[in-house]
């Protein structure tokens, strides 16, 4: 961790809950919690799979990481991390 002052250790949580206050809850009335919480859910949704960042090479995070990941496999030679079950890191999966 970084020391006091210095903003680098939390500056993707700051850009993210700037762009989502910023890009999408000041934009909408939210008459309850429950509205602003499935608004919320969308906006994750939007930002990870569809929202192109330029840090991403003009990439969604998912599309980038599944870029990522495809070509660390072909260089290494290693079978894929991701299991069939939606795109779940197989080390989130339960053992059976």
């Amino acid at each position: 961790m970084s020391g006091v002052g210095a903003c680098w250790d939390n500056a993707v949580v700051e850009r993210f809950f700037g762009s989502l206050k910023n890009e999408w809850l000041l934009k909408v009335y939210h008459l309850t919690r429950q509205g602003m919480k499935q608004d919320v859910e969308q906006y994750i949704r939007y930002y990870n799979h569809e929202r192109l960042h330029s840090a991403n090479g003009d990439l969604a995070p998912v599309e980038f990481e599944t870029k990522m990941s495809e070509n660390s496999q072909i260089l290494a030679g290693s079978k894929p991390m991701y299991s069939g079950a939606g795109n779940v890191p197989a080390c989130l999966h339960p053992m059976t």
